[in-house]
């Protein structure tokens, strides 16, 4: 039977542990307040409760790693449930649910029905459209399944919560319990309404289970809001500079029509004809400023330069000084207040994100802290000696050890893990506990095996010369003479007066050609393979890539021979043979790309597009998220708008017949991201918002404004600041191997570890006092903080 002491040390590492300096009967005494399932336990074996101790602690470094918030219980079974909740089965589940009810758009009324063309005036594109109808059952079925999932997942973490009362607190949270219910009940409407004849609100809230599930988008999104209330003085500021030029605009050009409108009157004779052409002219020119609206949008698409020169050459046609009105204004539009706006976005939103990357600092401390408070009580009260700088207890390395072998981290880190804490006592303080787990905060360091060393004078010389950086600039030399003669023989094989079977013949001999490239690229590799070893040539990404580029041009050029013996009796050309020497050149005109890491200039610029690609999924997703809305709103307003009949009536020159913008519509999901698109892109993007101003109402340019202000203003300019954030942190740091004997190459596979260099670490005293709310570490007694330190913490890690 246990002592009394034992089950107190038990209770203390179940329920909670004390955080300031006290005795071991204080400490028991303190730690009173447990989970009710505690008490079931008592009349277990210590070594049950030393397991739960080890999972306790194993789940807050395992928070700690994927920076998660530690304010959530840790009873026994809470713990399971977490655990259950943070599997790679319910994190796939809650993936899968988030995806289906996203791509439920693309079968969704009025997309039910794709065709392999967008463009309405072509006959299969309506053919289609009639026959291929998704029933309105399935995608009704599956966002019901997909709303069930998302609530019970909105369950599982409102369970997870300290206490009931945190649910309310926590508004993202409370968001997804309501916008479930929404969804789920619009949807019932929607099939009781027959599938048809409803607004549907509630698709465009269906990006919130994305943005919820992310905690990174959840803090981008944070930052943007943080951010706007700063840029819109700057947007406030362009609204009236474009107000004012807009009114400026109006009054220099209706006052001289009006002038010659007089003299029209007045003069006669010989001189009418001329008179009656200056007013054409200008009633050309005023009709781009026939009222306030126009001009004003007409002011705003100069802005863009999108119909520049279009609208400035017509006042130019009549008088060389309106140049310098639309100069001056694209001047300080254009140069002045757009770069200062990108400028304001850098500066704001660069620090809001590294905050954000700060307080994901200050999570994975607290995690691990709250891992050593639970720990601290597992070795008894004999191995709890006070620490002799900090105002906390020692763990033993034993336990530390065997928390180690609980975490589902990958082999890498915990080797990494195991290793830093091998060379300690059979005691570790906090500082020598948080420093064992900092290897948390390194990215993953590979090492590269080193070449095979060969022994025979010749085969040295061999490889050194394989190895040599001429011989790879060699290699690059010939490739790019093979794409050179790519490029003249597909420019005579499109020549106009060149036949269909002639074209073909040229290029035939350009794959004739190919042959004797793809045979130096596969002796290329094969004397690299053999130079290096394949443990080494594995390792090496741009290795591996050609060399799969090499494999392929040998399938490639294996087929198109078999299919040219085959079809070389028949007459004309052979689409396969075709589609085959078009695959080749493709993969061909690929491998110049080993250029670019072989220069300095380029490297830099290399590297980050790497880490950008890598590390800006979450951008990515506020983007995606972006196009959402704003589709399926445009769904909603101008669906079924661009028809034929209303192309048919379109006659100007810059019109949508004129064109050929038939394509370019919101009659599906698939059409509605493609306008989105080019519509950010912002060429010719007014003329796609008169159309549907023509169809809709003047009203609907303040849809396209709204998108041209989200897209082309917020979230470009807030991209062109990252990417300008992870270039200067590119090109100023360089990542050198610990040990020079091995070499090694660098991976980041986590975002903050890109802002690493600017993050602070967070004080101890921040640490304990976040920690005295963590109810599963501390009884409500030892919880009481001021209302200040409250309300700080709980900005801290929010």
């Amino acid at each position: 039977m246990r002592t009394s002491s034992t089950r107190d040390t038990h209770r203390n590492a179940v329920g909670g542990v004390c955080i300031n300096d006290a005795s071991h009967e204080e400490c028991s005494a303190q730690c009173a307040w447990i989970d009710p399932g505690v008490e079931s336990l008592e009349t277990e074996n210590a070594n049950t409760v030393d397991e739960i101790t080890m999972c306790q602690a194993a789940v807050y470094i395992e928070d700690a790693v994927h920076y998660r918030s530690v304010f959530h219980r840790a009873s026994y079974r809470m713990i399971r449930l977490y655990s259950f909740y943070y599997s790679p089965f319910w994190q796939w589940t809650i993936g899968a649910a988030i995806a289906v009810i996203h791509l439920l758009a693309f079968i969704e009324y009025p997309s039910s029905s794709l065709s392999a063309t967008a463009d309405i005036s072509s006959p299969s594109y309506n053919l289609t459209r009639q026959r291929n109808q998704v029933p309105c059952w399935v995608p009704s079925f599956l966002e019901f399944v997909c709303l069930a999932v998302f609530f019970v997942d909105a369950v599982f973490k409102s369970v997870l919560l300290q206490s009931e009362q945190d649910v309310l607190k926590q508004p993202w949270l409370v968001a997804y319990f309501v916008i479930v219910s929404l969804s789920a009940t619009m949807s019932l409407a929607f099939v009781f309404s027959g599938c048809g004849g409803f607004f549907h609100v509630h698709r465009a809230l269906r990006p919130f289970f994305l943005v919820q599930n992310s905690s990174m988008m959840k803090k981008t999104i944070k930052c943007l809001h943080r951010t706007v209330p700063q840029v819109l003085t700057v947007l406030i500021l362009i609204a009236v500079y474009l107000l004012i030029f807009t009114l400026i605009a109006m009054c220099i050009v209706q006052p001289i029509d009006l002038a010659l409108d007089r003299a029209n009157d007045t003069d006669g004779g010989d001189a009418a004809p001329d008179k009656a052409d200056n007013k054409t002219a200008i009633v050309s020119i005023s009709s781009e400023f026939s009222s306030f609206p126009q001009s004003l949008f007409n002011m705003l698409v100069l802005l863009t330069t999108a119909n520049n020169p279009d609208i400035t050459v017509r006042s130019y046609n009549f008088n060389r000084l309106y140049s310098l009105f639309f100069m001056a204004y694209l001047f300080i539009g254009l140069f002045c207040f757009m770069n200062m706006l990108t400028a304001v976005f850098y500066n704001q939103f660069r620090g809001y994100l590294t905050g954000a990357m700060q307080t994901r600092l200050f999570r994975r401390r607290l995690g691990v802290l709250a891992a050593f408070q639970v720990l601290h009580c597992c070795g008894g009260p004999q191995q709890r000696p006070m620490c002799e700088h900090q105002d906390v207890r020692t763990v033993p390395l034993a336990c530390v050890v065997a928390l180690l072998n609980k975490l589902r981290l990958p082999d890498w880190r915990l080797a990494i893990l195991r290793e830093n804490f091998a060379g300690h006592g059979p005691l570790l303080c906090f500082d020598d506990f948080k420093r064992g787990f900092a290897a948390l905060d390194f990215p993953r360091t590979k090492s590269v095996p080193r070449m095979k060393q060969l022994s025979w004078p010749p085969a040295k010389l061999l490889q050194r010369i394989v190895v040599h950086k001429y011989f790879s600039w060699f290699s690059i030399f010939i490739c790019a003479a093979n794409t050179v003669g790519i490029a003249v023989s597909m420019h005579l094989a499109f020549d106009p007066v060149a036949t269909r079977f002639d074209r073909f013949q040229a290029e035939h001999q350009v794959m004739i050609a190919n042959y004797a490239f793809v045979v130096f690229y596969t002796v290329e590799h094969l004397l690299l393979l053999w130079a290096l070893g394949w443990p080494y040539f594995s390792r090496q990404r741009e290795h591996t890539f050609y060399g799969v580029c090499t494999l392929l041009l040998l399938g490639l050029s294996a087929a198109y021979l078999v299919l040219h013996r085959a079809n070389f009796n028949t007459e004309g050309e052979s689409p396969a043979l075709r589609l085959l020497m078009r695959l080749a050149n493709i993969i061909i005109s690929l491998r110049v790309l080993r250029i670019v890491p072989r220069l300095k200039s380029t490297k830099i610029v290399w590297d980050s597009m790497r880490d950008i690609l890598a590390n800006l999924r979450f951008f990515l997703g506020v983007l995606a998220v972006a196009y959402y809305v704003f589709a399926v709103i445009g769904l909603q307003l101008f669906s079924g708008l661009i028809t034929l009949e209303a192309l048919a009536n379109q006659t100007a020159c810059d019109s949508y017949a004129h064109l050929d913008y038939a394509s370019l519509h919101f009659n599906d999901f698939a059409a509605a991201i493609v306008v989105l698109w080019d519509l950010m892109i912002v060429n010719n993007w007014h003329v796609i918002a008169n159309a549907f101003a023509t169809a809709a109402g003047q009203a609907a340019r303040i849809y396209f404004v709204i998108w041209w202000l989200v897209s082309a203003i917020i979230i470009m300019n807030t991209f062109t600041a990252l990417i300008l954030d992870i270039y200067f942190l590119r090109l100023s740091t360089k990542t050198t191997s610990p040990n020079p004997a091995t070499p090694a190459f660098v991976q980041f596979d986590d975002f903050a570890q890109v802002f690493r260099e600017h993050l602070v670490e967070p004080d101890y005293h921040q640490l304990m006092l976040a920690a005295r709310h963590i109810r599963w570490l501390a009884p409500e007694s030892a919880a009481s903080a001021t209302a200040a330190e409250a309300e700080a913490i709980d900005d801290e890690v929010a």
